[in-house]
């Protein structure tokens, strides 16, 4: 359903730079927060409790969404997937249960994820638009609502079913091992900038740079394909092709979800991230020529996302250690996210410079489209370069 929050805030009256920041927004939120549920689980666990009521706040928002304002639904959804992105706790977990196949494991957990998120997408596109049609947005966003809540309802049950002492208490503890070590608490702005700086501090010297890669990718990503959606609509695309057409960009990136995990844990995560790279800046540069409607469409539905998150996650996991992991793999996921907003932060403020300049909006996207292909490059050789140093480099003890 998230599929469609950017859209609902088009029919409450959003300008188009607006819709983009507000998608932004959304990926900035959901992966900002990611990192912050994964501090406080390495520090003090409690997973299953706090995912529980991360999705009972996640459904009771939704039940509010059809009531509110365009700025009070820009609040309230950013608040919703803050709460959603408690599940990167799962992927913390997996890396646990199958530590020789980290890789494996993530990926198969996104395939199931991606394969539901197809087909609510799919749903949700069709209850919005026969609802917009004959009663108008808030019915429609109802109609999102009872699709979502039942759903929000049967993820708490399922997370009721965990059992362990690993879903109560942290790492450190269950391996008799003491927390990490915590400084003086230093006070005003020393104190907020000693916290910045603990989430990225690690045993081994490259998860920062890991990141610094993956936010690299991640950020022309969000300013293209994270638009592409709100852009084929521009070019005359109905709402409910576009949620048919995400549907199946999911379900084609699920395929590779399933088998690109064994590819990290055979041939290095670090190659599988320069991939999405090369990929990515090789293919989607091509929207800033303005391509036939179909062929972008067809470019749109190629699986490379698997790529990018499943070695983010698998480079992290191999370079954090069990105290570490939580927090690592928030990050990691975080950071995947946080790129994606600040390119659309980017794209937001080009799209607004272009609108306001008089361009119109296919011209606006195409020019901002255009405006990337520098990060596209930035990436290709950050990427290239961590692939060369990490190769063969084994994680901490």
């Amino acid at each position: 359903a998230l599929v469609m929050y950017s859209f609902h805030s088009r029919q409450l009256g959003a300008r188009e730079d607006l819709v983009l920041l507000h998608t932004g927004l959304l990926a900035l939120t959901i992966g900002g927060c990611g990192s912050l549920w994964g501090a406080a689980a390495d520090r003090w666990g409690q997973r299953r409790r706090m995912m529980l009521g991360a999705l009972g706040g996640a459904a009771a928002l939704a039940l509010l969404f059809p009531w509110l304002s365009l700025e009070a639904f820009m609040a309230a959804s950013m608040l919703q997937v803050a709460l959603l992105s408690s599940a990167r706790l799962a992927f913390a977990a997996v890396t646990e249960w199958y530590p020789d196949r980290k890789g494996e494991a993530i990926g198969l957990l996104y395939a199931v994820a991606s394969l539901v998120s197809a087909l609510v997408a799919l749903a949700a596109g069709q209850v919005y638009d026969r609802l917009l049609d004959a009663r108008g947005a808030s019915d429609a966003m109802m109609g999102l609502a009872v699709l979502m809540v039942p759903l929000l309802v049967l993820a708490a049950w399922l997370v009721l079913c965990l059992r362990g002492d690993e879903f109560a208490r942290p790492a450190w503890m269950l391996r008799g091992a003491g927390p990490a070590a915590v400084g003086p608490a230093p006070s005003g702005i020393a104190a907020r900038l000693a916290g910045l700086r603990a989430l990225f501090a690690f045993e081994s010297r490259w998860p920062p740079l890991i990141l610094l890669g993956v936010l690299l990718v991640a950020m022309p990503r969000g300013a293209v394909v994270l638009t592409t959606l709100r852009y084929f609509e521009v070019r005359g695309a109905a709402v409910d092709f576009s949620a048919l057409l995400e549907a199946w960009a999911v379900l084609m990136v699920l395929i590779l979800y399933a088998v690109i995990g064994k590819v990290c844990d055979r041939m290095g995560a670090e190659r599988v991230l320069l991939w999405s790279a090369l990929a990515y800046g090789g293919l989607w540069s091509l929207f800033a020529l303005g391509l036939p409607l179909t062929v972008a469409i067809v470019i749109f539905v190629i699986p490379i996302y698997p790529m990018l998150l499943v070695s983010d996650d698998a480079l992290m996991a191999r370079f954090t250690t069990a105290r570490e992991r939580n927090r690592g793999l928030g990050m990691a996921g975080a950071t995947a996210l946080v790129g994606q907003a600040l390119g659309i932060a980017l794209g937001y403020l080009l799209m607004g410079y272009f609108l306001d300049s008089g361009m119109a909006n296919l011209d606006a996207y195409h020019w901002t489209y255009r405006a990337n292909i520098l990060l596209w490059i930035a990436a290709i050789g950050c990427t290239w370069w961590l692939s060369q140093r990490l190769r063969g480099e084994p994680g901490p003890a």
